[in-house]
């Protein structure tokens, strides 16, 4: 009997080594990867109007002998800013024959596309307004011109 209860003994205790490897646990391992499409955008902040004074002559209406228009941009990418064409109050139409935008961040200046190379945050961009001399002086009368501003991210 007691060979029987060894030989069981034996038996059990071999069956339980040969049954570890599928009772023991492996530790698994995985990346779980993370992924992201971020827009290019740009947006302009609260507008501050400018004001157009008449030069010495009184033929020409300009902001740079009057006040700046300031127009902040946040862009989260490179940018172009570009000026359209002058809007004039329809109310009140002038009989300018022309104008000249200038556009400014700060560091550079042009008549043209503002090109801006990095990403701005509240970037100031400045915009003056002259109007074409005239051979007769500006009329008396209130004026309202817009210059639309498109940011268009590079």
């Amino acid at each position: 009997m007691i060979r029987r209860l060894l030989t069981a003994s034996v038996l059990a205790t071999a069956g339980v080594m040969a049954a570890t490897p599928a009772f023991a646990q492996e530790v698994g391992t995985t990346d779980v990867p993370f992924n992201a499409t971020v827009e290019a955008f740009c947006e302009f902040g609260e507008v501050t109007a400018g004001e157009m004074v008449v030069n010495e002559a009184g033929t020409a209406l300009s902001s740079v002998e009057g006040t700046s228009g300031i127009a902040p941009l946040t862009c989260n990418s490179g940018s172009t800013v570009a000026a359209g064409d002058v809007v004039e109050d329809p109310a009140n139409p002038a009989t300018f024959t022309g104008f000249t935008v200038t556009l400014s961040d700060g560091n550079n200046q042009t008549t043209q596309d503002l090109t801006i190379d990095d990403p701005v945050t509240d970037q100031d961009i400045t915009v003056d307004l002259e109007t074409a001399e005239s051979e007769v002086p500006v009329p008396a009368g209130d004026y309202t011109l817009t210059v639309p501003l498109t940011a268009t991210p590079n």
